[in-house]
């Protein structure tokens, strides 16, 4: 957890947007405060103007930012 912390905090990936060549599927939960679904539209915008292929979806859980560990199941494919 330590490593993913500084990792998040030293690395900043919207720099690099415009390398990315894979499709993105960009996953937020409506629950989760540390990464609430109110970044998307910024996010989003910033991934289209890099010409990503990039595809949003909020995923509806009380589980906050853990939540795609028991809703794995309803996540796009």
């Amino acid at each position: 957890m330590l490593a993913l912390l500084r990792a998040q905090i030293r690395f900043n990936a919207e720099p690099h947007f415009d390398r990315i060549r894979a499709r993105v599927l960009y996953v937020l939960v409506s629950s989760d405060e540390l990464y609430p679904p109110t970044l998307a539209p910024g996010v989003m915008a910033k991934l289209r103007a890099a010409g990503v292929d990039a595809t949003y979806f909020m995923l509806d859980s009380p589980y906050g930012h853990d939540s795609t560990t028991p809703d794995a199941a309803r996540l796009p494919r």
